[in-house]
């Protein structure tokens, strides 16, 4: 019975948040370009950023070896505390949803 009353009231909820943001998701589909051309703009920065990249570190004889440590120390320490934290708020949600 709760278990019910739960679920409607989810639905409910999950509901109402769909028609108020329905017209927010029009206005980003009317707006904003495509996801093709969006791939196509990120694809051609990333082209110019690695053909000015490769300038500066060829001009400032930087090692290869030293800046792939140097960005794979730099994404490590990026992403391992999202993902802890990801993992812990998923493991709270559960713990609380859990019947």
């Amino acid at each position: 019975m709760i278990n019910a009353l739960l679920q409607g009231i989810f639905s409910l909820i999950i509901a109402l948040v769909n028609i108020i943001l329905s017209p927010i998701d029009l206005l980003i589909n009317q707006f904003l370009p495509g996801l093709g051309t969006a791939f196509s703009y990120i694809t051609n920065f990333f082209n110019y950023l690695g053909s000015v990249v490769s300038w500066v570190i060829s001009y400032t004889g930087v090692s290869s070896e030293l800046l792939t440590i140097i960005v794979d120390l730099i994404v490590f320490i990026y992403t391992v505390p999202y993902m802890i934290h990801a993992i812990k708020l998923a493991l709270k949600w559960y713990n609380t949803l859990k019947p």
